[in-house]
């Protein structure tokens, strides 16, 4: 776990004991104080990843490798690397692509942005940049996250000023200004808010994409308990080149007020 060490501001790599303590393991991901981060670890490079962010400073992204038999974790030399993401964000995430490339998005002064990493030790990356989708102007509490699959980006956002959560697709072979193919996952008043999982189940012969996320149908003073505050959307790819569809599922209603979904899934569930 990525935790502040007690009594501190600077956030450790923690260990769950058998004893169901936490040990710090002395490891330091990020010194700034409340920082974030978003953990990826990479079978391709035998690394944990973590892009890290923070009020009003830049992005930070950390590798670490682990040593089973001493149960301990190292820096990679060279990292932390700085993004310049030109200040801070309300939250971060990351994935590697099928090349190997890290990336990152994050939103900032109402804006969506990615970043990418662009040598093979990932220790160079791009500077913040919009991607080429029609609207990247959002509230200023709106969030985005990114997910890899197969040879394709995929990037969700919400925009609670046009009322939608939206997807966006790119080759990963194309360019920082080439066009991303936008989708709308779910669209409507009330029905975009700043909470987003996405996940995917690997292997999955149909293809799909998932994201838990909260709505804002719970923000009326007339809400009716019943209606969906949190659910789950799925996004299946369409064949012979129809689009993909997209649909929601209910999880959970404005009574119960869930907040901050995570999604996990096995290939029962």
């Amino acid at each position: 776990a990525l935790m502040v060490g007690a009594g501190g501001t600077s956030v450790f790599v923690h260990e769950l004991m058998p004893d169901h303590t936490w040990r710090n393991t002395g490891v330091v991901v990020d010194t700034r104080a409340n920082s974030t981060g978003d953990a990826l670890w990479s079978v391709r490079d035998s690394r944990l990843y973590v892009a890290s962010r923070a009020p009003g400073s830049n992005l930070l992204v950390t590798a670490l490798t682990y040593a089973s038999g001493s149960r301990s974790w190292s820096v990679v030399p060279g990292f932390p690397v700085t993004v310049n993401s030109g200040g801070g964000s309300e939250s971060a995430t990351i994935d590697q692509d099928s090349l190997g490339h890290l990336w990152v998005t994050y939103t900032r002064g109402a804006r969506l942005w990615v970043a990418h990493s662009t040598n093979a030790a990932r220790t160079t990356w791009t500077a913040g940049f919009q991607p080429n989708v029609p609207d990247t102007v959002l509230k200023s509490d709106d969030i985005s996250a990114l997910i890899t699959f197969g040879n394709s980006i995929g990037l969700m956002w919400s925009d609670q000023e046009s009322a939608a959560f939206r997807f966006a697709v790119r080759d990963v072979n194309a360019t920082d200004t080439a066009p991303w193919q936008v989708e709308d996952a779910l669209a409507g008043t009330g029905l975009a808010d700043d909470h987003i999982n996405l996940k995917q189940l690997t292997g999955d012969p149909q293809g799909r994409i998932f994201a838990a996320v909260k709505t804002s149908t719970g923000d009326a003073t007339d809400a009716d308990p019943n209606a969906p505050l949190v659910g789950v959307l799925t996004r299946t790819p369409g064949t012979g080149g129809a689009p993909a569809d997209w649909s929601f599922t209910q999880a959970g209603t404005v009574a119960q007020d869930w907040t901050r979904p995570i999604l996990m899934i096995d290939d029962t569930n």
